[in-house]
């Protein structure tokens, strides 16, 4: 989940890689949906700042994460 949250918040601020909330949103979720408080936390704060539809982008992404790689 470390990572995970590193991800999102390096995609959250644009540091190291393009700043994309979308993908920020995915990875936070990623480290949120196994119980990671600070994912959850930081994603709740990045939705509060997000449209509904990059939201359900982002939920998109997790879902096709999460069925490519549960294999």
């Amino acid at each position: 989940t470390k990572a995970q949250i590193n991800l999102g918040s390096m995609y959250h601020t644009g540091i190291g890689v393009p700043q994309n909330p979308v993908e920020a949103y995915k990875w936070l979720s990623l480290a949120a949906s196994i119980g990671d408080v600070t994912g959850i936390s930081l994603k709740e704060t990045l939705a509060r700042e997000m449209t509904p539809q990059q939201i359900s982008e982002g939920n998109k992404l997790v879902r096709e994460w999460m069925e490519k790689h549960s294999k």
